[in-house]
């Protein structure tokens, strides 16, 4: 696959991928990609038409498709791309119901989309406490001002697909209650854009919710391995091969391939958030320890075997 069909874009991918700058990492993610349907290579291709001569147009056009089929309005009926027949391939039906999912997200983003701006003291103090507590509230008892932030978070959020990690699989860093679980987490799940800029740190709130409450949300929830398609240009993402059963993140915390090791993250379709979901607040304030092309060169090597479309770039 690989949009080897579309000679010109898989040319200039090639092109790209050879290039010395950071938008080697992007073309290389699709050039390795081995999970796209020819229909949705075909959706793709027509999508950045004439756009793909020069890397700035390129992602322009991917986030004009992004905006057109995965990214969609509350207020629309569609489903994202991601989670249709069109990817069907990718999409994951049988998994464990009682499993936990964990989420990563920045409260500042969440506060900006919402009025709370003047309540955010407020807010921080209640989520400080949700925090402190062995277990989040029961959604009876949670609190008013919390539950107005999430009702007003979940209806200006659109229906992307979610990307998430396992609680079994990052619950060690939680067992030192010492640790710097922020950074840890961040590092574990492979969110390079959590990477604190003039010594601002990045508030961030962890969601943890079952499998279940994603399931029995609403109608068609799918569950689905993430390709390069159904989020926006990342360095810190890694396509994962045809043979895998789970995405696998990029580790950002280790600095040899020795002690490298995955995680598994899966795509699942929008849940409105509760306060019974919200599991810690904290605060990254750190960068990674690795850089992105240590680390992708550590992942690669790792998974080299698997992936049928090595021999056509050249990884530096």
């Amino acid at each position: 696959m690989a949009f080897k069909k579309n000679k010109n874009f898989y040319n200039n991918l090639k092109n790209i991928a050879a290039s010395e700058d950071t938008s080697r990492f992007i073309a290389q993610n699709f050039i390795l990609e081995e999970r796209l349907q020819n229909e949705r290579e075909q959706v793709y291709s027509e999508t950045i038409k004439n756009k793909n001569n020069k890397s700035e147009n390129w992602e322009f056009a991917h986030y004009n498709y992004l905006h057109k089929k995965i990214y969609i309005q509350q207020n629309n009926k569609k489903l994202p791309e991601t989670f249709t027949d069109t990817n069907k391939i990718n999409l994951l039906n049988k998994i464990d119901k009682n499993q936990y999912l964990v989420r990563l997200e920045s409260l500042n983003d969440a506060i900006s989309l919402t009025d709370f701006k003047e309540e955010e003291a407020a807010l921080r103090d209640i989520l400080k406490k949700v925090s402190e507590q062995n277990k989040p509230p029961s959604q009876n008892n949670g609190d008013k001002t919390l539950q107005d932030f999430l009702d007003s978070w979940n209806l200006k959020r659109d229906k992307r697909p979610i990307f998430a990690g396992f609680w079994g699989e990052i619950k060690d860093i939680f067992e030192n209650k010492e640790v710097d679980w922020a950074n840890q987490l961040r590092d574990r799940l492979g969110l390079g854009h959590y990477d604190p800029e003039k010594g601002e740190t990045i508030p961030v709130l962890l969601l943890r919710y079952r499998v279940s409450d994603v399931s029995d949300d609403q109608k068609n929830n799918r569950f689905s391995i993430p390709t390069v398609l159904d989020s926006g240009f990342s360095e810190f993402f890694f396509p994962t091969s045809l043979s895998s059963e789970e995405g696998q993140t990029l580790n950002l915390s280790v600095k040899t391939e020795s002690k490298y090791y995955f995680n598994k993250e899966i795509l699942h379709s929008f849940i409105e958030y509760k306060d019974t979901h919200i599991y810690r607040i904290g605060e990254i304030d750190s960068s990674p320890a690795g850089t992105s092309e240590d680390i992708r060169g550590f992942h690669l090597n790792l998974v080299k075997n698997k992936l049928k479309n090595i021999n056509e770039i050249n990884i530096k």
